[in-house]
């Protein structure tokens, strides 16, 4: 009676498992909707221009993250692109089709679906020699 027990306890676990990495699974796959990756964005622009800018055309949007230069910290500058997130899985729709037209500061940006785990920096695998030089020649003893 108890190994049984034991077993119900398991299986109930097990379903309970199962049910949270659904609904985690069914959360991202939601995100993935709302969330779009815009690239060409120019340097010196903010993220307060370009939630006002796509919010005028496309929908509420509730969040959006630029990806900082870190060769240059504190400056606010951008790395060129970013990650939006709309409130409904249409605006952002909306947003990625309209993609050739949409224009900030004179640039035309690119959007697309996106997810910034894949967009994230991966280390260089190129090796790269370090700079030495070599005076090559005869030594000639100095009198």
């Amino acid at each position: 009676a108890e190994k049984r027990k034991s077993r119900v306890d398991d299986d109930l676990q097990h379903e309970r498992r199962k049910e949270l990495l659904k609904r985690k699974g069914e959360e991202q796959e939601r995100d993935n909707q709302l969330e779009v990756y815009v690239g060409n964005i120019d340097y010196c622009a903010s993220a307060e221009e370009l939630k006002a800018l796509l919010e005028n055309e496309y929908g509420q949007v509730n969040k959006v993250d630029l990806v900082e230069d870190k060769r240059s910290p504190g400056s606010g500058r951008s790395k060129g692109y970013g990650f939006v997130t709309f409130d409904s899985p249409r605006s952002a729709a909306d947003a990625i089709n309209a993609s050739p037209s949409v224009i900030l500061r004179g640039r035309t940006l690119r959007i697309r679906t996106g997810n910034p785990k894949k967009f994230q920096h991966r280390p260089s695998t190129k090796m790269e020699a370090p700079m030495m030089s070599f005076n090559v020649g005869v030594m000639k003893d100095r009198q």
